[in-house]
C-alpha cells in the first residue's frame, strides 16, 4: 500500500469561529512521512513541531521544524534524535508520541519512546534531547528511564520551570509491567 503523511496546517484568526484554507507544510513522498508529532508556541510566537520520520515503515529520527507566521512557511526539518543511532524502530506506534516543551530561556527539550535498544523489537524506552539554539543542533539522546523488567514505556510529556539560571524538568510516562 503506498501512502503519505504529511503537515497540513488550518488556522483561525478569530477564536475558530472561522478557518482559513489548508497549507501543507511538508511534502514527503510514498511510503514517508510522519505518525505522531507534538506541537508548541513558544513565548517568542515560535510555533514548535516534533514529529517521528518515518521511512517504508522504519522510524529513522525524531525531526523538528518551527513556524514564526502560523504554519504561512516552515523551516527545513532538522534531526532531533540522534541519526547515529540508524534505525530506531521498525513500524511506528501511537507509545511512540513525542513530548515537547520550550523553557523561558529558550531551550527546547524533547522526550520520546522508542524500541531501539531491544533486539527483539518489544521493549520500549525513553529519550529525551534538547536544544539550546532554536532547534538547529541538538544534544545527544539521554535514556531516561532504568532498564527494568517492564514490557513498555511510552505516552511522554514533558514540563520546564526556569528559575532564570537553571531549569527543572518533569518527565511522565507510562508503564506496562508484566506479573507471573
Amino acid at each position: 500500500q503506498n501512502s503519505r503523511n504529511n503537515l497540513v496546517v488550518y488556522s483561525s484568526m478569530d477564536g475558530g469561529d472561522n478557518w482559513q484554507q489548508e497549507v501543507q507544510a511538508t511534502n514527503y513522498g510514498f511510503q514517508n512521512g510522519f505518525r505522531y508529532f507534538s506541537l508548541l508556541k513558544d513565548e517568542l510566537d515560535t510555533v514548535h513541531f516534533l514529529f517521528n520520520k518515518v521511512e517504508f515503515g522504519e522510524i529513522h529520527s525524531y525531526r523538528h521544524m518551527t513556524t514564526s507566521d502560523w504554519g504561512g512557511s516552515w523551516s527545513n526539518d532538522r534531526a532531533a534524535s540522534d541519526t547515529a543511532q540508524g534505525i530506531l524502530q521498525v513500524g511506528a506506534s501511537v507509545w511512540n508520541a513525542p513530548g515537547i516543551t520550550v523553557s523561558p530561556s529558550g531551550t527546547i527539550y524533547g522526550s520520546w519512546a522508542d524500541k531501539r535498544v531491544d533486539p527483539s523489537g518489544l521493549d520500549y524506552n525513553v529519550y529525551l534531547t534538547r536544544s539550546t539554539d532554536g532547534g538547529q543542533t541538538w544534544l545527544p539522546d539521554i535514556q531516561l528511564n532504568e532498564m527494568l523488567p517492564i514490557d513498555n514505556q511510552g505516552f511522554v510529556s514533558i514540563a520546564v520551570k526556569s528559575d532564570g539560571i537553571n531549569d527543572t524538568l518533569a518527565a511522565v510516562w507510562t508503564e506496562t509491567r508484566s506479573f507471573a
